[in-house]
């Protein structure tokens, strides 16, 4: 072959690394972990740690998916609080680089979120926060003078982090730029790239409808996780298929698996891992699994697929009303536990 059209492929190729690279590459990750780096970023449920191997990392992808009305939106800003708990003895004070994380709120707008972590640290629900929580006989609670000034005091401490909000429904490209905009403008910053959610990305016109659009979103996705080394975690949608009545009556049918999630076959190849998010209650289930643990309350967060982790069951305590779930063992929903009605 002449040299001309050598040089020619040479342009046309794909980037390739020596086993040499790949090698030197392998032996740092090793001994990062072994000296005890933390290359990751923790969360206060143990074991949603252990599922992640230690921690959640850079260059994954990572999907949570739930029915409306799972609190899906809830654990994702819990975790996005539990990233930057970096202050003296916090979660991830020993993490060694700065963060920034890109915020995509396509359902929530960024006031409600941090409205979200504001309640969780006082204790209340999202409701209270704004004086909407029933108390009875066609009455609300009013916030009182001094818990909006301890929620002032919050949101005072709040301000300055690394966090970035876009509210604006965009499509895969528009959020492939955004992060590619972010990580060159703050080449020392490692990206974390949040999704809510994957149904509200917006259809570009040459896409033919929803499931090519989350198909082209799973390839920003690892666009984002190889090119620019982020955290991605995209929250997903249920379908219908867990609400059919043998799934809902038959006690080994009550887990969710693959084909729950919606639009699986687009995203689910493109995650290191998937999560399954699931309230049984909200479905009429009154006993869950073939365990028949009691559903008062009761959060199931199921690892259905893992890379390089472990699948398995997390077990929460939906504590909605203080805007936060608990991690608990499966002998706590044994327990019949009686549910204030509304």
């Amino acid at each position: 072959m002449k040299e001309l059209e050598l040089k020619q492929l040479e342009r046309e190729i794909l980037e390739g690394k020596s086993i040499d690279k790949v090698i030197e590459e392998a032996k740092k990750n090793m001994n990062d972990e072994r000296v005890g780096e933390q290359l990751g970023l923790k969360t206060r449920f143990s074991g949603l740690n252990n599922a992640m191997n230690k921690y959640f990392r850079f260059s994954h992808v990572t999907e949570i998916a739930g029915a409306s009305g799972s609190g899906k939106s809830y654990l994702l800003n819990i975790l996005e609080e539990d990233f930057f708990d970096d202050g003296v003895g916090g979660l991830n004070a020993d993490f060694p680089h700065e963060k920034l994380l890109l915020s995509f709120k396509f359902e929530m707008d960024g006031a409600d979120e941090v409205i979200r972590t504001v309640s969780r640290k006082m204790g209340r629900s999202y409701n209270y926060m704004l004086s909407s929580e029933y108390v009875g006989k066609d009455t609300y609670n009013t916030l009182t003078e001094a818990e909006y000034q301890e929620a002032l005091r919050h949101l005072e401490k709040m301000k300055g982090k690394p966090i970035m909000y876009f509210e604006k429904m965009g499509t895969w490209k528009d959020i492939l730029s955004t992060i590619k905009y972010y990580y060159y403008k703050f080449p020392n910053k490692k990206l974390i790239v949040t999704l809510d959610h994957s149904l509200l990305t917006k259809k570009a016109k040459y896409e033919a409808g929803v499931l090519d659009t989350i198909q082209n979103l799973a390839v920003a996705a690892i666009m984002a996780r190889k090119f620019y080394g982020c955290m991605v975690i995209i929250l997903g949608q249920l379908n219908s298929n867990i609400e059919s009545t043998d799934r809902r009556t038959k006690y080994d049918l009550h887990y969710p698996i693959k084909s729950d999630i919606y639009a699986q076959a687009q995203l689910y190849w493109a995650c290191d891992n998937v999560f399954v998010l699931h309230r049984p209650e909200l479905l009429g289930i009154t006993r869950y699994g073939t365990s028949k643990l009691f559903t008062t309350d009761l959060a199931h967060l199921i690892c259905i697929k893992s890379r390089k982790g472990r699948t398995g069951n997390v077990w929460l305590e939906s504590r909605l009303g203080e805007s936060t779930f608990r991690q608990v063992n499966g002998d706590y929903f044994k327990q019949d536990r009686k549910k204030d009605l509304l």
